[in-house]
C-alpha cells in the first residue's frame, strides 16, 4: 500500500475508532457512520448492516461489513439475527471469496460463544486450513534482515539434517497438533526465542490429481510460501497475523506436494494461517502426504490474487479527488482492521 493511502485509511479509522487498540473478537469496531438515536440500536444497526451485506457482499466491500455485524455480538439481544446474517453471507456461493471465509469464521466464533462447539467445529472443518506441519528454526531476523536470507531450508529441504540457528543447532521436527488452533499455527509454543526470528514450516499434502486451487496465508510478519520449491506469494510487511491477507492461485501434483513457509516475525503472537480453497473460497482439504515422497517437479505457475484490500485500496485511489473518496476511505479502513490491524 502507498505510504499516503496507507495514512489517509488510517486517519480514517482512527476518526471513527472509538480507542485506538483493536478490538479482540467480539469487541465493537469503529463504526463506519454515524445515525440517530433509536429505542434499539443494536437492532436498528443491525438490520442495516443486513441490508447492507445483502446488497455489497459480492465485493470487497462486504469485508469491513462481516467484522462491524460480528462486532455487535456483545449489544444485539438475538444473537441468531447475527448468526442467520453470516449463514446466509457464508453460504452464498456468487458472494466474494474473502466475504464468505471472514463470515464463517465470525460464525463459527458466535456458535462457541452460543455454546454450540460442535457447530463451531464444522464451520472451521469447512475452511481449508492446513493442519499437519513440521518446522524448523528459529533463524535469525535481527534488523529484518532475514526476509531476504535463504537460510538452510530455503536452499533445499533435508528433514534429517541438521542447521545453525540463531542461539543453537535445530533440526526439523513434527508440530504437536495442539499447537494448531482454530486454523492458526502457533509457532511461538514450538520455538525459542521468538523474537526477531526467521521460521520455516513445511506441510506435505496428498492430491489425487494435479489441480488448481487457492492458497490464502495470513502471518505475523514478512513471509515468502514456496509450492514444490517454486515462489508462489511473497508479503515484506510485518503486521499481525489475520486470515487472508495474500492470496495465490497455485498447482498441485499428483501425488506428493511441498508446502514450505518462512515467517519472519519480530515479536508479539508468533503464527499464521494457511489454507487451500476453490475460487469461490470453499475449502478443500487434503490429506497428509507420506514425507519420505520424493519432492515433486512445479506444476503451472503460481498467479497472484488480488486481496479484498489492495482492490479497495485501488478504488480508493481512483476516487482521489472526488465526493467518492471519504466512503472509499472509510471501507479500505475498516478491511484494513480487520485484515491488518
Amino acid at each position: 500500500m502507498s505510504p499516503s493511502l496507507a495514512l489517509a485509511a488510517l486517519a480514517a479509522s482512527a476518526a471513527l475508532a472509538a480507542s485506538p487498540g483493536h478490538p479482540a473478537r467480539g469487541q465493537r469496531p469503529p463504526p463506519s457512520r454515524t445515525a440517530p438515536r433509536a429505542a434499539d440500536p443494536a437492532g436498528e444497526r443491525l438490520g442495516a448492516l443486513a441490508a447492507e451485506l445483502a446488497r455489497d457482499r459480492r465485493g470487497p466491500r462486504g469485508v469491513g461489513l462481516v467484522g462491524e455485524l460480528a462486532a455487535l455480538a456483545d449489544e444485539a439481544p438475538d444473537l441468531s439475527r447475527i448468526a442467520a446474517v453470516l449463514a446466509q453471507t457464508a453460504d452464498d456461493r456468487a458472494a466474494h471469496p474473502e466475504v464468505r471465509a471472514l463470515a464463517r469464521v465470525r460464525l463459527a466464533d458466535l456458535e462457541r460463544a452460543r455454546g454450540n462447539p460442535r457447530r463451531s467445529a464444522a464451520l472451521l472443518r469447512r475452511m481449508g486450513f492446513v493442519q499437519a506441519w513440521r518446522v524448523a528454526g528459529p533463524f535469525d531476523d535481527e534488523g529484518k534482515k532475514g526476509f531476504e536470507t535463504a537460510f538452510p531450508p530455503e536452499r533445499g529441504i533435508d528433514l534429517a539434517a541438521a542447521m545453525p540457528g540463531k542461539v543453537r543447532e535445530v533440526a526439523w521436527r513434527e508440530l504437536p497438533q495442539e499447537a494448531v488452533v482454530d486454523g492458526f499455527v502457533h509457532l511461538g509454543a514450538a520455538l525459542r526465542p521468538s523474537r526477531e526470528v526467521v521460521a520455516y514450516a513445511l506441510a506435505l499434502v496428498e492430491a489425487a490429481r494435479d489441480e488448481r486451487v487457492r492458497l490464502w496465508f495470513g502471518g505475523s510478519g514478512a513471509a515468502k510460501v514456496f509450492v514444490n520449491g517454486v515462489l508462489a506469494l511473497s508479503d515484506p510487511g510485518y503486521h499481525p497475523a489475520r486470515l487472508d491477507q495474500r492470496a495465490a492461485d497455485v498447482t498441485l501434483r499428483k501425488g506428493a506436494n511441498r508446502i514450505l513457509v518462512k515467517l519472519c516475525h519480530q515479536s508479539g503472537r508468533f503464527g499464521f494461517v494457511l489454507r487451500l480453497a476453490d475460487a469461490r473460497g470453499d475449502g478443500r482439504t487434503f490429506p497428509a502426504a507420506d514425507p519420505a515422497a520424493p519432492a515433486q517437479a512445479p506444476g503451472a505457475a503460481p498467479a497472484p490474487v488480488e486481496t479484498a484490500v489492495a482492490a479497495l485500496e485501488r478504488r480508493a485511489r481512483a476516487a482521489r479527488g472526488t465526493a467518492d473518496e471519504a466512503p472509499a476511505r472509510i471501507d479500505l479502513a475498516l478491511a484494513l482492521w480487520e485484515k491488518q490491524s
